[in-house]
């Protein structure tokens, strides 16, 4: 059973003009979103907790 939703269906539609506005290329979305957010002038919070795999020497 599937359900419907006018809202759900306007994400659907967004997120698929989205990726056809950066030719459907993961990286190209990920570094606009980066751009966009760079730009926003908010504050940029990472959480991301280096684990023991992740330091170098």
């Amino acid at each position: 059973m599937k359900i419907t939703s006018p809202i759900i269906e306007e994400i659907h539609a967004f997120r698929a003009q989205y990726a056809r506005q950066y030719g459907y290329d993961l990286k190209v979305i990920c570094d606009a979103a980066r751009q966009n957010q760079r730009q926003s002038g908010h504050e940029i919070v990472s959480y991301f907790v280096p684990g023991p795999q992740s330091i170098r020497p």
